[in-house]
């Protein structure tokens, strides 16, 4: 390590931005806001904004604007900001403005969005990565100039003519993975096709990535030398042809990375230098970050990193110089996994366990899919004939690729969800790795023989056994006490209850304003979590806002989209079944869950976790299915939560008759029935709960206009505290027997000003 003095600068500019990360000095996380700016974000105002067009997409009628060099006009007052995004619905056929083009934007600016839940995807780490700060719903938007970027608008029309030309010379599904793998354009894959190679372990090649760059520049690098040019002019058009492909494609992570190398590789033939993998690698990370801190915290930016110093830093330690090809791409494989499997984990939280064996099948032949893809799409230009003979090799290899997917989707343990592993984990991790790696590297005359721990065996045997030994390791459930998160999933109710004896409960899982909420809000949670497995999922009745996101998980493992296994499905003991609860219930037989029926004076228990319904009883609801939610009083020692669904009217009424024969002791929780609607939660409700802490779900300025008023008052009456999961995100309560403590998750995680 000495000897490459880059690599020693690299890993010590990382430790510098992480340091002063954490003591507040850098920007990385944050956004450095003036008063005024501030100000304007916080008064809610309309502002204008004018910025330097660099990146657009067209996406669902919505034209997408980033714009950079971005200064604010508030109050008269001229502030310069960091990159915005902006978010544009166009007049009828209004065309996208070309790259370059001064733009000036009217509309709301508001700071890039935080997660509300844990395992939620974090769209300001993602965004301020990549210098984009703020967002803005676009009211209005003109122009400021007439001049532009011929070069960069040049890039931009000839991407989307070849992704027609992908789109008219093969299928549909195929044509948008290549998009993806050739153009960077993921937005016409469907999700299916994403999660099946995540699943498999390939979805790296779905990426821009050094693979795509060493192909196409080595490849005409050597064409060009080999056509008589010299080595100088050979490099140089090879590199200026990677540049512009980098920008064409959208200039990702991976894609700078890789491009950083390639110039080296080319720079150091030129100089009649030798090339260091490691040397050209750090490189590439001190450009990288000098240019966006942010980086640090980006997976895109450790995942790429982490593959190539797995092949520069552990391969050469683990193989045989007479390791034969099939050995030579599982090995690769171990390294990789060796370096990246944390970084996998934090960011991810599950690992695909078969996907070294799956790489054997993609590795050798991805190189031809980006061959044939290629070589079809520009012959596309001249003959769609010649396009769509040209590119038979990559649709047939894709085709493979997809029905063995299909068939190893269905194994056992495809993925380990092992949750999001702590942070002094991933540094023993690390620790241990270190000291492996030197074991090996250190040589019989090492003088450091303290280091020198002789292992007997394969190298690549000790290296498989220290990584399959180190996952459940990283298994991130160990809880003490009971916990119960209420998750915000906007205008809807989910809740999520872990016992300490690995028991998990999902109570209902629906929204009627987040968009795939089970997927994107209430699957990301559990994987957070590392929950492989739902003991029981608790439908409280079938409107949408309760239930949509469980009929999403329930049909992802039907479809084998996910690990995830749900045991019981638990819906409620009504005499008759409507529609909605039969497709329910046909669901979840098809995802191999147990059905039970759930009514008034059923228990359940689980060491020191009582749980109780308290309603419905067994009789006919029809089309009152509020008032036969499902209300389930859960005890844990002297601490108890009342979850009450959408309850009210006659079931309220029943409920607190209930609860006023029993005359218990306040409710540590309330989970306030119907999103705190006018109807519900009344005043002689509330004095027979006497709850001490009150829980709210609805969204932020919801049609319904939930919370009520009304509502809250008499919630204030009764001396609860009151948190609703629009305000400070999912709200987190402990249990451990004797006290509650609840904490918001926003303020509990992100709590700088």
């Amino acid at each position: 390590m000495i000897k490459r003095p880059l690599c020693v600068m690299c890993l010590l500019f990382m430790a510098v931005i992480w340091l002063c990360d954490i003591s507040g000095l850098s920007g990385c996380r944050e956004s450095s806001r003036t008063p005024g700016v501030r100000s304007c974000l916080e008064s809610g105002e309309r502002a204008v904004i004018t910025g330097e067009l660099y990146q657009k997409e067209e996406r669902d009628s919505v034209h997408i604007y980033y714009l950079k060099n971005v200064v604010l006009t508030y109050q008269s007052e001229l502030y310069p900001i960091e990159q915005v995004k902006v978010t544009y619905k166009p007049k009828a056929e209004e065309a996208l403005y070309p790259m370059g083009r001064l733009l000036g934007v009217r509309g709301f600016l508001k700071e890039t969005e935080l997660p509300s839940n844990p395992g939620q995807f974090n769209e300001r780490a993602y965004y301020r990565a990549r210098k984009v700060y703020y967002t803005m719903e676009g009211e209005e938007l003109q122009s400021a100039g007439e001049s532009y970027s011929v070069y960069k608008e040049a890039l931009y029309r000839l991407r989307n003519v070849l992704k027609e030309n992908l789109q008219s010379i093969t299928d549909e599904r195929t044509g948008a993975i290549l998009c993806a793998m050739l153009l960077g354009e993921k937005s016409s894959m469907d999700r299916e096709i994403k999660t099946q190679f995540q699943m498999l372990g390939i979805s790296h090649i779905l990426a821009i990535s050094g693979l795509h760059l060493s192909i196409l520049g080595m490849g005409l690098y050597k064409g060009l030398r080999k056509a008589g040019g010299s080595l100088g002019l050979s490099a140089g058009i090879a590199v200026f042809f990677l540049l512009s492909y980098g920008l064409l494609t959208g200039g990702s992570v991976a894609t700078l990375r890789a491009f950083i190398m390639f110039a080296a590789v080319t720079g150091a033939k030129w100089i009649g230098r030798t090339y260091d993998l490691l040397s050209a690698l750090s490189l590439a990370g001190i450009l990288l970050l000098m240019d966006s801190p942010g980086y640090l915290y980006d997976s895109s930016f450790l995942l790429s990193f982490g593959a190539i110093l797995g092949i520069g830093l552990v391969l050469p330690l683990i193989q045989k110089e007479n390791t034969g090809r099939v050995g030579q791409y599982l090995l690769s494989g171990l390294a990789v996994w060796m370096i990246s499997t944390p970084v996998v984990l934090y960011f991810f939280y599950e690992v695909p366990l078969y996907g070294f064996f799956f790489n054997l099948l993609v590795l050798p032949t991805v190189a031809a899919v980006l061959i044939s893809g290629a070589g079809g799409m520009a012959a596309a230009f001249i003959s769609a004939d010649a396009g769509k003979i040209l590119i038979l090799p990559a649709k047939y290899l894709l085709t493979i690729y997809q029905r063995a997917g299909s068939h190893l989707q269905g194994i056992p343990g495809i993925t380990l969800i092992l949750g999001r592993p702590a942070f002094w984990k991933i540094v023993v991790y690390y620790t241990v790795l270190a000291l492996l790696l030197l074991t090996w590297r250190c040589g019989k005359g090492e003088a450091r023989r303290f280091l020198r721990l002789r292992i007997k065996g394969k190298r690549w045997m000790a290296a498989a056994i220290f990584l399959l030994c180190s996952l459940p390791l990283m298994q991130t459930r160990n809880y003490k006490n009971l916990k119960v998160t209420f998750l915000d999933v906007g205008q809807g109710d989910s809740a999520v209850m872990e016992t300490p004896l690995g028991q998990s409960f999902l109570i209902d899982g629906g929204s009627s304003s987040i968009a795939k909420v089970g997927t994107y809000r209430i699957l990301p949670f559990l994987k957070y979590e590392g929950i492989q497995c739902l003991d029981y999922v608790m439908v409280s009745h079938t409107d949408s806002d309760h239930m949509n996101g469980i009929q999403e998980l329930l049909e992802a493992i039907e479809g084998k989209q996910t690990s995830l296994k749900i045991r019981n499905l638990v819906l409620p003991g009504w005499k008759d079944t409507n529609v909605e609860l039969r497709k329910l219930e046909k669901l979840g037989k098809a995802a191999g869950c147990r059905i039970l029926r759930l009514a008034q004076g059923d228990t359940m228990k689980d060491g020191m976790l009582h749980l109780s319904c308290l309603h419905p009883d067994r009789g006919v609801y029809g089309e009152e299915t509020n008032s036969g939610s499902q209300v389930i009083e859960v005890s844990y020692g002297e601490c108890r939560i009342l979850f009450t669904g959408d309850l009210e009217g006659e079931g309220e009424q029943k409920v607190e008759k209930l609860i006023g024969e029993d005359k218990s002791s306040p409710y540590d929780i309330l989970k306030v029935a119907h999103h705190g609607s006018r109807n519900s939660s009344g005043e002689s409700f509330l004095k027979a709960v006497k709850p001490k802490a009150a829980v709210i779900s609805s969204g932020l300025g919801n049609s319904y206009g939930h919370p009520h008023k009304e509502t809250l008052e008499r919630l204030k009456r009764s001396g609860s505290r009151i948190f609703m999961t629009w305000e400070g995100g999912a709200v987190q309560a402990f249990l451990d027997g004797n006290k509650t403590t609840i904490e918001k998750y926003r303020t509990r995680q992100y709590n700088r000003p």
